[in-house]
Protein backbone atom coordinates (compact mmCIF):
# COMPACT_ATOMS: atom_id res chain seq x y z
CA UNK A 1 0.00 0.00 0.00
CA UNK A 2 1.24 3.66 -1.05
CA UNK A 3 1.27 6.33 1.78
CA UNK A 4 1.86 9.07 -0.65
CA UNK A 5 2.26 10.24 -4.16
CA UNK A 6 6.16 9.76 -4.22
CA UNK A 7 6.56 13.45 -5.79
CA UNK A 8 6.21 16.88 -4.23
CA UNK A 9 2.81 18.34 -4.76
CA UNK A 10 1.11 21.67 -5.31
CA UNK A 11 -1.39 22.45 -2.70
CA UNK A 12 -3.40 25.83 -3.95
CA UNK A 13 -7.11 26.30 -3.07
CA UNK A 14 -9.46 29.06 -2.29
CA UNK A 15 -12.23 29.82 0.45
CA UNK A 16 -15.10 32.02 0.45
CA UNK A 17 -17.09 32.76 3.39
CA UNK A 18 -20.49 34.71 3.29
CA UNK A 19 -23.04 35.05 6.46
CA UNK A 20 -26.38 37.29 7.46
CA UNK A 21 -28.21 36.24 10.28
CA UNK A 22 -28.77 33.17 10.67
CA UNK A 23 -27.50 31.56 7.60
CA UNK A 24 -23.79 31.10 6.66
CA UNK A 25 -22.42 29.93 2.97
CA UNK A 26 -19.15 29.32 1.68
CA UNK A 27 -17.35 28.07 -1.45
CA UNK A 28 -14.07 26.20 -1.92
CA UNK A 29 -11.72 25.22 -4.58
CA UNK A 30 -8.76 23.08 -4.13
CA UNK A 31 -6.25 21.77 -5.99
CA UNK A 32 -3.33 19.00 -6.00
CA UNK A 33 -0.49 19.49 -8.74
CA UNK A 34 1.51 16.88 -8.96
CA UNK A 35 5.27 18.40 -9.66
CA UNK A 36 8.05 15.50 -11.17
CA UNK A 37 7.82 11.39 -11.01
CA UNK A 38 8.59 9.93 -8.00
CA UNK A 39 11.05 6.83 -7.98
CA UNK A 40 8.94 4.05 -9.94
CA UNK A 41 9.08 6.95 -13.11
CA UNK A 42 5.51 7.74 -12.98
CA UNK A 43 3.35 10.42 -10.94
CA UNK A 44 -0.33 10.29 -9.59
CA UNK A 45 -2.75 12.53 -11.90
CA UNK A 46 -3.48 15.98 -10.78
CA UNK A 47 -6.81 16.34 -8.61
CA UNK A 48 -9.53 18.93 -7.99
CA UNK A 49 -11.92 19.49 -5.83
CA UNK A 50 -15.02 22.49 -5.71
CA UNK A 51 -17.34 22.53 -2.98
CA UNK A 52 -20.35 24.74 -2.16
CA UNK A 53 -22.66 24.92 1.20
CA UNK A 54 -24.95 26.63 3.01
CA UNK A 55 -25.75 26.30 7.08
CA UNK A 56 -28.50 27.26 8.93
CA UNK A 57 -27.82 28.58 12.82
CA UNK A 58 -31.06 26.97 14.69
CA UNK A 59 -29.81 27.91 17.85
CA UNK A 60 -26.27 29.39 18.95
CA UNK A 61 -24.80 25.48 19.52
CA UNK A 62 -27.04 23.74 16.56
CA UNK A 63 -26.45 23.89 12.87
CA UNK A 64 -27.74 21.50 10.06
CA UNK A 65 -25.87 22.20 6.96
CA UNK A 66 -26.31 21.09 3.03
CA UNK A 67 -23.68 21.02 0.89
CA UNK A 68 -22.36 19.98 -2.73
CA UNK A 69 -18.66 18.69 -3.23
CA UNK A 70 -17.37 17.66 -6.71
CA UNK A 71 -13.93 15.41 -6.92
CA UNK A 72 -11.65 15.34 -10.21
CA UNK A 73 -9.33 13.24 -10.79
CA UNK A 74 -6.84 12.76 -13.63
CA UNK A 75 -4.77 9.56 -15.07
CA UNK A 76 -1.27 8.38 -13.76
CA UNK A 77 1.66 10.17 -16.14
CA UNK A 78 4.32 7.40 -16.91
CA UNK A 79 3.89 3.87 -15.34
CA UNK A 80 5.48 1.57 -12.82
CA UNK A 81 6.86 -1.45 -14.97
CA UNK A 82 6.47 -3.73 -12.49
CA UNK A 83 2.49 -3.40 -12.85
CA UNK A 84 1.31 -5.24 -15.98
CA UNK A 85 -2.27 -4.26 -17.17
CA UNK A 86 -2.55 -7.55 -18.75
CA UNK A 87 -2.21 -8.80 -15.54
CA UNK A 88 -4.72 -7.22 -13.65
CA UNK A 89 -6.72 -4.04 -15.83
CA UNK A 90 -6.06 -2.12 -12.54
CA UNK A 91 -2.91 -1.57 -13.59
CA UNK A 92 -3.79 1.06 -16.63
CA UNK A 93 -2.38 3.98 -16.01
CA UNK A 94 -5.05 5.39 -18.97
CA UNK A 95 -7.89 4.27 -16.95
CA UNK A 96 -7.37 5.60 -13.69
CA UNK A 97 -9.55 9.43 -14.15
CA UNK A 98 -12.51 10.02 -13.17
CA UNK A 99 -15.28 12.22 -11.30
CA UNK A 100 -17.93 12.38 -9.32
CA UNK A 101 -20.89 14.82 -7.69
CA UNK A 102 -21.84 14.30 -3.65
CA UNK A 103 -24.68 15.37 -1.86
CA UNK A 104 -23.90 15.66 1.84
CA UNK A 105 -26.27 16.59 4.83
CA UNK A 106 -24.52 17.67 8.06
CA UNK A 107 -24.92 18.69 11.24
CA UNK A 108 -22.68 20.95 13.19
CA UNK A 109 -23.08 20.92 17.56
CA UNK A 110 -20.92 24.14 18.45
CA UNK A 111 -20.49 24.23 22.29
CA UNK A 112 -20.62 28.25 23.20
CA UNK A 113 -19.53 28.68 26.31
CA UNK A 114 -17.99 26.78 29.80
CA UNK A 115 -15.12 24.49 29.80
CA UNK A 116 -15.30 23.10 26.41
CA UNK A 117 -15.79 26.60 24.84
CA UNK A 118 -14.83 26.38 21.10
CA UNK A 119 -15.23 22.82 20.46
CA UNK A 120 -17.04 21.76 17.82
CA UNK A 121 -19.00 18.30 16.82
CA UNK A 122 -19.50 17.64 13.03
CA UNK A 123 -21.31 14.93 11.12
CA UNK A 124 -22.08 14.18 7.51
CA UNK A 125 -23.38 12.05 5.21
CA UNK A 126 -24.46 11.66 1.65
CA UNK A 127 -24.50 10.28 -2.01
CA UNK A 128 -23.27 10.60 -5.06
CA UNK A 129 -25.26 12.37 -7.59
CA UNK A 130 -22.95 11.40 -9.93
CA UNK A 131 -19.91 9.28 -10.82
CA UNK A 132 -17.88 8.57 -14.03
CA UNK A 133 -14.30 6.53 -13.26
CA UNK A 134 -13.03 5.24 -15.99
CA UNK A 135 -11.56 1.62 -15.81
CA UNK A 136 -12.35 -0.92 -13.57
CA UNK A 137 -12.22 1.61 -10.64
CA UNK A 138 -14.09 1.12 -7.48
CA UNK A 139 -17.46 3.54 -7.43
CA UNK A 140 -19.10 5.06 -4.11
CA UNK A 141 -22.01 4.56 -2.50
CA UNK A 142 -22.13 6.34 0.07
CA UNK A 143 -19.89 8.79 2.41
CA UNK A 144 -19.99 9.32 6.02
CA UNK A 145 -17.84 11.63 8.07
CA UNK A 146 -17.42 12.65 11.56
CA UNK A 147 -15.22 15.07 13.37
CA UNK A 148 -14.39 16.71 16.68
CA UNK A 149 -12.11 20.27 16.82
CA UNK A 150 -11.24 23.14 18.83
CA UNK A 151 -10.97 26.61 17.92
CA UNK A 152 -8.66 28.52 20.25
CA UNK A 153 -9.11 32.65 20.53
Amino acid sequence: MQLGSGTWDLLPGLTYLGHAQKWAWGAQALFTVRLGRNDNDYRLGDAYRLSAWTQWEVTDWLGPSVRLDWHGWGNVRGADPELDPNRNPAFDATKQAGERLDFLVGLNIYVPRGPLKGSRFSVEGGVPLYQHILGPNLAVDWVFTAGLSYSFR
